[in-house]
């Protein structure tokens, strides 16, 4: 048992990292009202997850590296290499956001909800406004955050919404 001792610690180094980043993660995904403690935590978070995870791939592989010398055979160095490739998954989902990573995609044809329709919004939130000839469209800041970006027309003139 001590045998996969090395595997442990690597693969405990993997979760930990990951879940730094999924925490990081939880307190900015877009569609959720966030606290101001809320943001200012994640950025922290965000300032050390993607040096920390690096320094963590680093020190997993070098211990796994290390463990191949004492221990040769070939199901061992299976074992061993998987939390290792979890730790550099980590590293690599460390370096942005999910919005950045994945869901970031900018909305090239938007459907529009009246003001009757739009029983999804609340009075408290926020919605990014634009009027264009006398023409005006509202844009829920949840989706915003989401997309970031909105190529749209008003007034029969192409623009960009963006937050």
């Amino acid at each position: 048992m001590r045998k996969y001792a090395t595997v442990g610690l690597v693969l405990l180094m993997a979760v930990g990292s990951i879940a730094l980043w999924g925490m990081a993660n939880a307190r900015l995904m877009p569609q959720v009202t966030h606290t101001p403690d809320d943001i200012a935590a994640a950025h922290r978070l965000f300032q050390i997850v993607p040096m920390l995870s690096l320094v963590l791939a680093i020190i997993g592989t070098a211990l796994t590296a290390f463990s191949w010398k004492r221990h040769s055979d070939r199901v061992y160095r299976v074992v061993s290499v998987l939390p290792v490739i979890a730790l550099i998954v980590g590293a690599v989902l460390a370096q942005g956001t999910v919005v950045e990573l994945v869901m970031f995609s900018p909305i090239d044809e938007a459907r529009f909800a009246t003001v009757a329709d739009a029983s999804f919004l609340e009075p408290e939130h926020l919605v990014l406004g634009v009027s264009i000839g006398g023409e005006a469209k509202a844009y829920p800041v949840a989706m915003m955050t989401y997309h970031h970006i909105v190529n749209d027309r008003l007034a029969g003139e192409p623009f960009v919404a963006t937050y």
